[in-house]
């Protein structure tokens, strides 16, 4: 049997976790992409391994190894006699086996694929742990565990085994995003500066099967020029999909009432709902005024900060609304709150024009009053 180097930790522990195993899996330079690159690397050098365990949530990484490795290991038309797919909820882990065991039809390897191996339990997995003792050469197996954490499935993710390699398939977390995207965008062949980032993390959440598709377009867009600017972005995402909350909050920052003006208006036009951009607009009142209050209180600590604001705010959102924070006064902030909530009962149920409605709060908020900090007038 063939050897392959291994990313597998011999104990679950931490501590005892491999460089590359903690790379992949733990840490803040977590990247699911790594686990692409696993599978492809062993690809070209014709060392796919007997078995690999996927797990995380993330769909769209996992799609991507099964993916290569079945375009790999089964040739068209034979799929039929070399590829086995099952539910583990709905399968014996003894079916498994057996067909693990089974030699492949007129071909060097067959791929068998069970997913949801969560739904099994501690006798179902402990059937399969044993078979990774001595996995069979001719078959691949790819075994996917939908789940958050592992901890609990013991000795699934304890094999010291170099014929098992474990691959996380994680959405970054928010505050993640931009860096996230801007690995990504290297992978991929482009330069993307702090604003792009910013704009283009706003549009795809984590969602990374849109990022990529996004990144794709940009590589087309700019055709022979790897460095990607904001306008670049808003150019290809536009903003008849999305509101841009970005944009908004940029230009009522800045105080700049005619330019915010034109961006309500554009976004409404695009037919984007005035009561989703409400929303947003008070959202970041809401955040300035929650980051005034804390920094009054002593509070100085981004993270501090972002974990009392509680709702999984992101500690580079708060970086942002820390320097934003002083365009206002607290009195100017709790005055359009105040407003807000009078458009959005008026949206619900007045005649008069969206635009007119949401323009009236933007205009009270940026208009330069006797409450307004001397810094800004």
């Amino acid at each position: 049997m063939r050897q392959h180097p291994t990313t597998v930790p011999s104990r679950m522990s931490p501590k005892w976790l491999s460089p590359t195993f903690r790379l992949l899996c733990i840490g803040r330079r977590r990247n699911v992409t790594n686990s692409i690159a696993v599978v492809e690397n062993h690809i070209d050098q014709h060392k796919v391994a007997p078995v690999y365990i996927l797990w995380g949530r993330e769909q769209w990484t996992k799609k991507k190894i099964v993916g290569s490795l079945k375009r790999h290991l089964v040739s068209e038309g034979m799929e039929a006699f070399n590829y086995e797919h099952y539910y583990a909820a709905d399968t014996q882990a003894v079916a498994v086996l057996d067909s693990c065991l089974t030699m492949p039809m007129m071909a060097d390897r067959k791929f068998i694929q069970v997913e949801e191996c969560q739904k099994w339990d501690v006798k179902q997995r402990k059937k399969i742990t044993e078979y990774f003792k001595n996995p069979s050469a001719e078959t691949c197996l790819v075994l996917d565990f939908d789940v958050d954490k592992v901890g609990k499935f013991g000795n699934f993710f304890n094999s010291s085994s170099s014929s098992i390699h474990i691959l996380p398939c994680q959405k970054p977390k928010i505050n993640e995003l931009p860096a996230y995207i801007g690995r990504l965008a290297a992978e991929t062949g482009l330069k993307l500066d702090q604003d792009a980032l910013a704009v283009l993390a706003d549009f795809t959440g984590d969602d990374i099967e849109l990022m990529q598709r996004e990144l794709d377009k940009l590589k087309l867009y700019k055709w022979g020029n790897d460095q990607v600017k904001v306008e670049d972005v808003e150019a290809l995402t536009g903003r008849t999909r999305h509101v841009n909350s970005w944009e908004i909050q940029k230009t009522i920052s800045g105080r700049n009432t005619s330019e915010c003006l034109m961006k309500v208006k554009d976004i409404l036009d695009s037919g984007e709902s005035a009561i989703v951009l409400l929303n947003i607009i008070s959202r970041y009142i809401g955040q300035l005024l929650q980051v005034k209050g804390l920094l009054a209180r002593g509070v100085k600590d981004r993270y501090q900060i972002s974990q009392n604001m509680g709702m999984g705010t992101p500690v580079y959102v708060v970086s942002a609304l820390m320097k934003e924070h002083t365009s206002f006064s607290t009195i100017e902030l709790r005055a359009a709150l105040k407003t807000a909530a009078i458009t959005d009962d008026m949206l619900k149920g007045s005649q008069l024009a969206n635009f007119s409605l949401i323009a009236r709060l933007i205009t009270s908020l940026l208009a330069v009053s006797r409450y307004t900090p001397d810094s800004v007038k």
